[in-house]
């Protein structure tokens, strides 16, 4: 059981957005295919043998990317960042929030139309740590920064 004051305040993950690389490739192979189809005299076996070529390499392209969207989370509690990334093998990372020496938001002009942006943080002592297309990048900020104050106050 998790204590209360380790409980998440606030909870994000990666923007769907991040996925709009395998619409666009799902989208070439579905054009592809049609023009295949549509251009050639072919047995309707063929036509279907083709269709459902299509719909593997879709599905195959698509399956990493969207584990690693589903598995990708970050969640601020009152003493440490909780970074789940990864696809079909997630990593974990925790951070103490006292350790977190700054935390940059870079949106970009999608990013702030869409609500996500790249987050840069960077840990005394450590090299910083990047992550793009990030939902609501500027309340994690937010929430890293508002209980890492409280978090120094409390270590010092």
């Amino acid at each position: 059981m998790v204590a209360d004051d380790e409980r998440p305040v606030f909870e994000t993950r990666l923007h769907p957005a991040s996925l709009a690389g395998s619409g666009i490739f799902a989208a070439c192979v579905v054009g592809a295919t049609a023009l295949v189809v549509h251009r050639n005299p072919l047995t309707p076996t063929t036509i279907l043998e083709l269709w459902l070529a299509a719909l593997v390499v879709i599905a195959l392209s698509a399956a990493a990317p969207l584990a690693r969207w589903r598995s990708s989370r970050f969640s601020v509690s009152p003493h440490r960042l909780m970074i789940s990334s990864g696809g079909f093998r997630p990593h974990r990372t925790e951070i103490a929030l006292a350790r977190i020496a700054e935390v940059t938001v870079t949106p970009g002009l999608l990013g702030a139309l869409l609500g996500y942006g790249t987050v840069r943080i960077v840990q005394t002592g450590e090299p910083a740590e990047t992550f793009t297309r990030v939902a609501a990048p500027t309340a994690l900020r937010d929430a890293i920064l508002q209980y890492a104050r409280g978090s120094r106050r409390r270590t010092s």
